[in-house]
C-alpha cells in the first residue's frame, strides 16, 4: 500500500512539472492582445516600469468607467492603473491582483464592489488556479501561431495603454434619480465566497505593505441602500475602509441629468471627473503618495497627459 501511494505521488509530481514545462511556449511573450494575451486591457499595466504605480484599481465595469488616471496625474501628479474589466469576477480580481503586484507595489489598491453581490461559484476560483499554475490550459488556442520565438524567448512584457485602463464615456443620457438610495435599515448581505475572498485579499496587502480600499461607484441601476448597509458592515468588522460614492453623490456633484451616458449604470466622463476629484484629494489628506510631477522618471506621463 505505502509503495502504491509513493508511486502515484510521484506519478503526479512527474505530471505538474511536465505541465510547468509544456506551458512555457504558450506563455504569451509580450502583453499585447497581438501576442495572445488574454485581458491585455488589464494587464497593460505589465509594461509599466516596476514600482511606478501608486493606486491600482480593480473591478467590473463600473472601475473602468469611474475613474480617470491621467486626470488624478493632472491634480495630483499620483500615478494610477485601471485593470478592471466589464463583468470581471472576484477570481478574476484575486488573478489580476496576484499577477500585477509581482512588478508593482501600489500605496493602495482599491477594490471597486459593485461585483460583491454576483455569485461567482466554486468551479470558478479553481479554474483561476489552474489556469494560473499551468497557462498551457488557459492559451492552449495558440497552439496553430506557436512560433520559435515562443519556445526559445524570453518574456518581456513592453505594451503600455495611454488611457491606464479608463474608458471613455462621453454621451448623455439623463435618469430621473428620485428613488434612486432611499434610506434603507435593512441590510444585503454580500455573497458567502465574497467574504473570503476580501479577507484574503486583506491579508495578501498587508503581507506587502499595502492598504486596502473598497469603493461603489455611483450607480442608480444595481446599487441601493441595503448593498450599502451590507457592506458596510462587513468594511466595519473587518476594519476596511470604504467609500460609497451613491452616499455622497450629491456632495460631489453628481448630476444624474447630466453626468451619465447610459441612464445611471455607469456615470460618463463629466461624473468620472469628480469621482476622480475626490479620490486624488481623499489620498493627498492621508499623505502616504508623493508628487511625480517634477521627477523626470515619470516624464512619460506629462506627455501622455496632453492627448488625454
Amino acid at each position: 500500500m505505502k509503495e502504491k501511494i509513493i508511486k502515484v505521488i510521484v506519478f503526479f509530481l512527474i505530471l505538474i512539472l511536465l505541465m510547468i514545462i509544456i506551458s512555457y511556449p504558450f506563455i504569451p511573450k509580450n502583453n499585447s492582445k497581438e501576442s495572445g494575451m488574454h485581458d491585455s486591457d488589464v494587464y497593460g499595466i505589465l509594461g509599466e516600469p516596476e514600482n511606478s504605480i501608486d493606486v491600482i484599481i480593480y473591478g467590473d465595469s463600473e472601475s473602468i468607467t469611474s475613474f480617470i488616471p491621467l486626470k488624478m496625474w493632472d491634480e495630483y501628479g499620483y500615478t494610477s492603473y485601471i485593470c478592471g474589466t466589464a463583468g470581471q469576477s472576484m477570481p478574476a480580481v484575486c488573478k489580476a491582483i496576484l499577477k500585477t503586484t509581482k512588478t508593482q507595489k501600489p500605496k493602495y489598491i482599491v477594490l471597486e464592489v459593485n461585483n460583491m453581490y454576483v455569485h461567482s461559484g466554486v468551479t470558478a476560483p479553481l479554474a483561476k488556479i489552474v489556469n494560473t499554475v499551468f497557462p498551457v490550459i488557459e492559451y492552449h488556442d495558440r497552439w496553430k501561431e506557436l512560433k520559435s520565438e515562443d519556445i526559445f524567448g524570453k518574456i518581456n512584457y513592453t505594451e503600455t495603454v495611454n488611457d491606464k485602463g479608463y474608458h471613455y464615456m462621453g454621451a448623455v443620457t439623463p435618469i430621473d434619480a428620485s428613488d434612486y438610495m432611499i434610506y434603507s435599515d435593512d441590510v444585503q448581505e454580500i455573497a458567502i465566497e465574497h467574504r473570503v475572498y476580501l479577507r484574503l485579499i486583506k491579508k495578501y496587502c498587508i503581507s506587502k505593505g499595502i492598504e486596502l480600499i473598497l469603493i461603489s461607484a455611483p450607480n442608480t441601476k444595481n446599487w441601493t441602500y441595503q448593498k450599502h448597509n451590507g457592506l458596510d458592515k462587513f468594511c466595519k468588522e473587518t476594519e476596511i475602509e470604504y467609500i460609497d460614492f451613491n452616499i455622497i453623490a450629491k456632495e460631489i456633484g453628481i448630476d444624474w441629468s447630466h453626468d451619465t451616458g447610459d441612464l445611471g449604470e455607469h456615470v460618463n466622463i463629466y461624473g468620472a471627473q469628480k469621482v476622480t476629484s475626490y479620490l486624488g484629494n481623499y489620498f493627498y489628506n492621508k499623505g502616504k503618495i508623493i508628487n511625480h510631477k517634477n521627477d523626470s522618471k515619470y516624464n512619460e506621463w506629462n506627455k501622455i497627459k496632453v492627448d488625454y
